[in-house]
């Protein structure tokens, strides 16, 4: 089903309301697209048939099932203090420099660099967390090499996700990756979801694989809402 004739639809609902045009700045094609549609959902109100139509359109157009990784740098505090911001945007920039050529070389996708997060995304579990052992690898050996002994926290997730075009990722393993990667994981641990951790079993195991030693962390571990695994 056609943009145009999904908003046609969304006019003709009986509860649907006429809401202006609105830009929506600093973005591309695939974010404007999807701005779109979520002005249809809302002019289509509650008419449930008129919104499944239109979820359908956007898992058709921007729906893949991928894993996520999402990292983060930790010491933010205590560099910026010590070298100012200018100093803790250079070393945002050594990390960016030393994972661009892992992640190319295991395959995945760098959706973006949101300050020193990184978010990338691959169609393979196995080979995001070996994309991820080689990031924390890369990140040990530059330290050796500067004073400053960078911090790498690492959260992995699978599922569901929304890709606008090279722009950004939505889902609910985006967040999940996020809390691990942002707010659970320590320096230089790499975490990873139930999903995850399910997806990659499966892919090792049809490589005849064995699994890395990973050890469950239920549900309240560190103010989670969701167990997790905490692998090596």
């Amino acid at each position: 089903m056609t943009l145009t004739v999904l908003f046609s639809l969304c006019l003709a609902a009986p509860a649907a309301a006429a809401l202006p045009e609105l830009p929506v700045p600093h973005h591309g094609p695939a974010m404007q697209k999807l701005s779109k549609y979520m002005d249809q959902r809302l002019a289509a109100g509650k008419n449930q048939a008129e919104l499944d139509k239109i979820d359908a359109a956007i898992r058709k157009d921007f729906e893949k099932t991928l894993a996520i990784m999402i990292t983060d740098m930790s010491g933010f505090t205590e560099l910026t203090k010590k070298r100012g911001i200018l100093g803790f945007l250079t070393e945002i920039r050594r990390l960016q420099r030393l994972a661009a050529p892992i992640i190319k070389k295991n395959g995945g996708e760098w959706v973006k660099a949101d300050a020193d997060d990184l978010f990338v995304t691959h169609t393979s579990a196995a080979a995001m967390y070996a994309l991820a052992k080689d990031l924390l690898a890369g990140v040990e050996k530059s330290n050796a090499d500067n004073e400053w002994k960078m911090g790498l926290a690492i959260g992995l997730g699978f599922g569901p996700t929304l890709m606008i075009g090279d722009e950004d990722t939505w889902g609910d393993s985006v967040n999940t990756a996020s809390k691990l990667g942002e707010d659970t994981a320590k320096a230089n641990e790499i975490l990873v979801s139930e999903t995850f951790y399910q997806r990659l079993s499966e892919e090792r195991k049809q490589r005849n694989e064995a699994m890395p030693a990973c050890e469950r962390q239920e549900a309240g571990t560190r103010e989670t809402k969701f167990p997790f695994y905490s692998c090596r």
